[in-house]
């Protein structure tokens, strides 16, 4: 996605959470838009109402807690994970994170 065409997206995404502030998909999608610019507060924020709306939702949390990660909160990110860990435990993948966040 070029510049103009992100930044477009994200003045589209805010507007719909104007009007719907839970709206899901808008708020994954800036989320996702936000980090990919590297503004790490304003997605976790965007993750963190995700998270609040859909706390089953296992990739919110492994987003949040890359997230938590990148803004140097490295305590709240290992909990973020554990948290998803718990949603699915059985995740072969995830054995090595999971002995780091043990």
């Amino acid at each position: 996605m070029n510049l103009g065409r992100s930044d477009q997206a994200l003045r589209d995404f805010s507007k719909v959470l104007s009007l719907s502030p839970k709206h899901e998909k808008a708020l994954l999608n800036r989320g996702l838009l936000l980090s990919q610019k590297k503004l790490w507060k304003e997605a976790r924020e965007d993750f963190l109402i995700l998270v609040s709306i859909v706390p089953q939702k296992f990739d919110y949390w492994t987003k949040l807690s890359l997230v938590e990660w990148r803004l140097g909160h490295k305590t709240r990110a290992k909990t973020t994970y554990q948290k998803a860990l718990a949603l699915k435990p059985d995740l072969p993948e995830f054995e090595y994170f999971r002995s780091q966040v043990s």
